[in-house]
């Protein structure tokens, strides 16, 4: 019986690492959309340094739209008003830096383009890890890291969910 218990434990332990497909609805554009994310692996303080709170990495389409594929990060806490630059690092490649928009919560920065999405997403293809760095407004850099661990498989999935080529 223990030995069940520990192997399903193990189990969900794998899937909160996963990039499970979620349909809903995005709330700044109240359009049906597919995405895939995964919470950060690493912690990050809040804007008020007292408590620590996980960032979302998120890869979003619409289905029916092949080029609506957007990436967004829900860092669950402040991090600007304006446009900033995200630096993302995978294995030990070279650093790939984005300029990406903030939505009206200051939390949630968003890629600008398709292009930098697919920028993204080609720079992401094959990595295992990834660390995300930005630094919030008045504040030092924070990094978040994520296992990519069946993120080419899940784009695949999110891509023909939506009808694209990504």
């Amino acid at each position: 019986m223990l030995t069940c218990l520990v192997a399903a434990a193990v189990v969900n332990a794998a899937d909160n690492w996963a990039w499970p497909l979620e349909r809903g609805s995005d709330p700044q554009t109240y359009q049906e959309t597919v995405s895939t994310g995964q919470d950060s692996r690493s912690a990050v303080l809040d804007e008020s340094a007292t408590s620590e709170v996980f960032p979302r990495l998120i890869l979003q389409c619409t289905p029916g739209d092949g080029d609506s594929m957007r990436a967004r990060i829900d860092w669950r806490r402040f991090i600007s008003s304006f446009n900033t630059d995200i630096s993302f690092t995978a294995d030990s490649k070279k650093r790939l830096w984005l300029k990406f928009g903030v939505d009206s919560s200051n939390k949630i920065t968003l890629a600008k383009s398709a292009d930098d999405t697919s920028s993204l997403i080609g720079y992401l293809a094959g990595a295992t890890t990834l660390t995300v760095r930005v630094t919030p407004y008045s504040e030092s850099e924070i990094e978040a890291s994520y296992d990519l661990a069946g993120l080419d498989d899940a784009i695949t999935a999110l891509t023909a969910k939506c009808g694209g080529d990504h």
